[in-house]
């Protein structure tokens, strides 16, 4: 063999070999970080260069560096430039430090990316609120209710507070303090004096704040009925109206066939005590039905106040 020949199968098998260590080169991994961290799931991330081989991957994790979960087999192709890839986790539990690692494998080899960890945070401690009745009578009973949701709600003070319209002011605790039952659940509560915005305050720390509600109030109406000559069509109409609006003005209504209100009368309300102001209207009545009085108002203090019906039976026996 001449020093040619010997000279090109040298260069010749140091280009094999050169192919050969290109193929046979394993991926490169990097563990990214996780994204998306909530308390029971998260995303986790990472890159690979799968050096021209085909290749897979699945991520390992758990609470400890022995992981014990991995997820699912995924492609990464088969390039020479790292791709991204990542992998959705859930079932999780909150407030849990979780490690996990990225690894890859194809047929030059598998590599383990390093050890990585995230911490998904606590459930939040919300709460729900309601009021009712909606609206309420003034000087009637309001029943504010509702619940914590979360961890440990259980035995946890929570107290009321309220602003009064025109809501200008800060927000003031409303009684005692309560404490939940076991399932997170309260209950309190007030009289209806003036239409305002209720919130709950779990006094924890952090402490946690609920929507705001507002219990409107509504004037508190009655209403009485007297014929005023038998037999005859001519009604008196009177009332009271609390808390006390002098001016105020007072719908008499009569009900419809379709179950609507049509207005017969209007009175206007007359100083009568401190707590109540009184009103009176003398009509002519054309159809017997049920009668009610309306107080109408403005501003948003209180709300329009209706009384209880009363039945007027123009053909009643003698």
């Amino acid at each position: 063999m001449t020093r040619l020949s010997v000279s090109v199968l040298a260069a010749s098998l140091a280009l094999a070999a050169g192919a050969a260590s290109a193929v046979a080169a394993a991926p490169s991994v990097t563990t990214g970080r996780a994204v998306s961290v909530a308390p029971q799931s998260a995303t986790i991330r990472g890159s690979i260069n799968p050096r021209g081989a085909p290749t897979a991957f699945y991520f390992r994790y758990g609470t400890t560096k022995s992981y014990g979960t991995r997820t699912g087999t995924g492609d990464a192709g088969a390039g020479t430039k790292a791709v991204s890839v990542s992998a959705p986790l859930t079932a999780l539990r909150p407030n849990t430090t979780y490690h996990y690692q990225l690894i890859a494998f194809s047929t030059a080899g598998t590599t383990h990316g390093v050890d990585r960890i995230f911490k998904t945070p606590q459930i939040p401690t919300t709460v729900a609120l309601s009021a009712a009745p909606q609206p309420a009578a003034y000087g009637g009973l309001v029943s504010v209710a509702g619940s914590l949701s979360g961890p440990g709600v259980g035995g946890r003070k929570v107290a009321l507070q309220g602003k009064a319209f025109p809501y200008s002011g800060p927000f003031k605790q409303i009684g005692n303090p309560l404490v939940t039952s076991p399932q997170g659940s309260f209950s309190f509560v007030l009289t209806a004096v003036l239409t305002q915005q209720l919130r709950i305050v779990d006094l924890a720390k952090p402490s946690v704040v609920s929507p705001t509600v507002t219990q409107n109030v509504a004037l508190a109406t009655t209403i009485h009925v007297k014929r005023l000559h038998r037999g005859k069509r001519r009604f008196r109409f009177s009332g009271s109206v609390s808390p006390a609006r002098v001016g105020n003005a007072v719908l008499i209504q009569r009900r419809t066939r379709r179950g609507t209100w049509a207005t017969v009368g209007i009175a206007l309300t007359r100083a009568a005590t401190a707590e109540h102001s009184r009103y009176a209207k003398k009509l002519t009545v054309r159809r017997s039905g049920k009668y009610r009085a309306l107080a109408r108002t403005i501003g948003g203090d209180y709300v329009d106040g209706g009384s209880v019906t009363k039945r007027v039976n123009l053909h009643r026996r003698r």
